[in-house]
């Protein structure tokens, strides 16, 4: 049985782009309460490209810390 009504979860619903990553950060601290803490949760998936761990910079579509020197930047996380 086949149910072509599941979305399909081997594809990424936002493909990874610095711009947008920004942007989401952003939006996380316009909407910080009280508490002033945001989460970020990645699933470190490989195949749906969900991952913001370093990867080696030269090697195929690799960003070295750059997922994670934008959450530095954005956060002021020193």
């Amino acid at each position: 049985y086949i149910n072509n009504t599941s979305p399909d979860y081997t594809i990424p619903s936002v493909r990874k782009n610095e711009n947008d990553f920004r942007e989401r950060c952003n939006v996380a601290k316009m909407n910080l309460g009280s508490n002033r803490m945001v989460l970020i949760e990645s699933m470190n998936n490989w195949n749906w490209d969900s991952q913001i761990e370093p990867t080696v910079a030269d090697y195929g579509q690799g960003y070295g810390t750059k997922y994670l020197d934008i959450v530095r930047e954005e956060f002021k996380v020193q």
